[in-house]
């Protein structure tokens, strides 16, 4: 193979699968290699190759997944330039990556029954093994259905259009992130709630909605910080929106309150990409000695640097002001000359978000509608006068009224069902 050849795709020679496969046909050209350290070798790279089969939606053959999956993750100038735009005719490198493509078709189509037979391994190949039960998605079915009978040109527009409707790298691969070791992680099982799995809230929903639509569509808008009773859905909600609208290239990252100082670092990374990204941080609050409030307000208003036009916040929190205030802080004996400043200061943080939201427990036919909702949606089978009269003792009994209360008596009722 000419892998060394490769310009744009050159990342690919850093993978492990790859030079594990560069190394064993390397081997199997010298002539003084012992045929037992060969067959290691290969028996080693088919056990990678089966670990990595949980990492994927796999097509039918493990070694043309693999590689697909390395062009579809790749994070380079030109797979960053088709995330931007549709690939035209004068686009530039596209003739360099239509080589480097040539150049992977070749690995893809590596014989490996002839590999097995040269090394004299009787057993079936785990590479060439077929998996008719495991599914794939269209995207993978076409690009192997062109690498294994259509032009290189073909391919090529096939897998540009996906990085510019999908994107390229882990931001194609995922719609929802943690910030860990400095560093975006995608989220493999994002909580799949949608708007319709939340009853009421209806004003609420549709503020957020609209805010997030205009921000997608690249118009004004505003952080948002959605407060009010526990269980009431805030977190729910951004969950919801994120899932209506990650087909349109919303992004969501999630990060801590101590990861805040880090704001920076986060925006640098993403600041540059074709995508809208929600930066949220659940369950947010401040005790009165926390001093990184501050640090947030900047944040929030921006300070010398310009705030990234592809970037929200939206904020939870059982806080309407986000810190706790004591009545200690409005005590003029505690030294403060000007308490009515450093009292205001810290209510001031809340008016840097453009939008407040607030949801409230839900009186009794909300909650009663909750409940009956989520039994319909888990096929209980009891009757609505039982369900009610027991729904009703659940919520006195234990935490009040709230969607999260609601959801804990109907999974108490799953489990005696």
């Amino acid at each position: 193979m000419n892998l060394q050849q490769l310009v744009i795709y050159r990342n690919i020679l850093e993978n492990n699968g790859i030079k594990a496969v560069n190394e064993l046909l390397k081997k199997m050209k010298t002539s003084n290699v012992d045929k037992n350290e060969l067959q290691n070798d290969y028996n080693t790279l088919q056990n990678f190759m089966l670990d990595q089969l949980h990492n994927s939606m796999a097509s039918e053959y493990v070694w043309k997944d693999y590689v697909i999956n390395l062009l579809l993750k790749d994070v380079n100038p030109f797979t960053l330039m088709c995330e931007n735009q549709a690939v035209n005719d004068d686009f530039p490198l596209y003739e360099i990556a239509l080589g480097d493509l040539q150049i992977i078709k070749d690995l893809f189509h590596i014989k490996w029954k002839k590999i097995g037979k040269e090394l004299d391994l009787d057993i079936k190949s785990v590479m060439t093994t077929k998996f008719k039960k495991r599914k794939s998605t269209n995207l993978k079915t076409d690009l192997i259905n062109l690498l294994d009978n259509g032009s290189i040109d073909d391919f090529a527009q096939r897998l540009c259009q996906h990085y510019y409707t999908t994107g390229c790298g882990k931001l194609g691969a995922y719609i929802a992130f943690k910030w860990k070791d400095h560093k975006l992680v995608g989220v493999d099982n994002v909580d799949p709630i949608q708007l319709n799995d939340l009853v009421g809230y209806t004003d609420q929903k549709e503020i957020l909605v609209n805010n997030t639509e205009a921000f997608i569509a690249g118009k004004k808008a505003n952080n948002v910080l959605l407060y009010g009773d526990k269980g009431t859905g805030k977190s729910s909600s951004v969950k919801a929106v994120l899932n209506k609208y990650a087909s349109n290239k919303l992004r969501m990252i999630e990060i801590t309150k101590d990861q805040i100082i880090e704001f920076p670092a986060i925006v640098n990374e993403i600041r540059h990409r074709n995508f809208r990204f929600i930066i949220f941080i659940d369950d947010l609050s401040f005790e009165s000695f926390e001093t990184e409030y501050k640090h947030f307000k900047a944040i929030l208003e921006g300070g010398l640097e310009i705030k990234s036009d592809n970037v929200l916040i939206y904020v939870t929190s059982n806080r309407r002001h986000l810190i706790k205030e004591n009545w200690s802080d409005r005590n003029e004996m505690d030294g403060e000359v000007h308490i009515a400043d450093s009292v205001q200061e810290k209510l001031s943080l809340v008016d840097r978000f453009g939008i407040t939201i607030n949801y409230t427990s839900p009186n009794k036919k909300l909650f009663l509608d909750i409940v009956t909702k989520m039994a319909d949606d888990n096929n209980l089978e009891i009757s609505k006068d039982e369900l009610i009269d027991n729904a009703l003792v659940w919520e006195m009994r234990y935490h009040g009224r709230s969607g999260r209360s609601a959801r804990q008596y109907i999974d108490y009722l799953m489990s005696k069902h």
